[in-house]
């Protein structure tokens, strides 16, 4: 889960510095990613190893982050660009 979107990160940070993609709406993305794959990824070894949960929630929450964050970058890519 977070070496995929950490190479997801990676690929945004790409396309931002060509100009594929709109910078802000990019950026917001993959903040996103981030955010909601550590979210996502500390909650499931919280669970694992010391029994309880990070706070109600969490997973579900970093899941839906990440999908919002996946369809931003989506909106970032068809967002006209100028120049």
């Amino acid at each position: 889960m977070l070496l995929f979107h950490a190479s997801a990160v990676l690929a945004v940070a790409a396309l931002i510095e060509r100009g594929i993609v709109h910078a802000g709406i990019g950026i917001a993305s993959a903040f996103g990613f981030v955010i909601a794959a550590a979210l996502f990824a500390t909650d499931l070894t919280v669970r694992h190893y010391a029994g309880h949960r990070l706070f109600p929630f969490a997973a579900p929450t970093g899941g839906t982050l990440l999908i919002v964050s996946w369809l931003a970058l989506a909106v970032a890519s068809a967002w006209p660009r100028g120049g």
